[in-house]
């Protein structure tokens, strides 16, 4: 239950001679430091999936779209869609539609949703 704990742990883990964490203990990670606002250790766990070559599933995205709504950080969201081309994974239309809806809803971001509707056919 405690995600700097959980962090603490996969850490530890990752040291062990051998050992490969899977997709799905990233994607646990993530979602648990990301719902507990320690977005700083979610970046780093993302450059980490990177850098290893994890295939990484639409699904990752989605959430971490959702809890960057959630946390009202309609920069950190739009930055995560935009991540998701670095990762080789398509946006999907579900994914549009949830960053445009959380950046229309903030008057600063208008013109950078109006863009990504442009541009959303790319």
């Amino acid at each position: 239950s405690d995600p700097l704990l959980a962090k603490e742990i996969f850490d530890i883990a990752t040291t062990q001679p051998g050992f490969r964490h899977s997709y799905s203990s990233f994607l646990v990670l993530i979602l648990k430091l990301g719902r507990s606002k320690h977005f700083s250790l979610v970046d780093d766990l993302l450059v980490r999936l990177k850098s290893d070559q994890y295939r990484v599933t639409p699904t990752l995205f989605s959430y971490l779209i959702k809890i960057y709504a959630e946390a009202d950080l309609p920069e950190k969201a739009l930055s995560v869609f935009y991540k998701m081309l670095e990762f080789n994974v398509k946006p999907l239309p579900r994914h549009l539609n949830r960053i445009l809806e959380l950046l229309v809803s903030h008057r600063n971001f208008i013109m950078p949703a109006f863009d990504l509707f442009k541009t959303a056919h790319k």
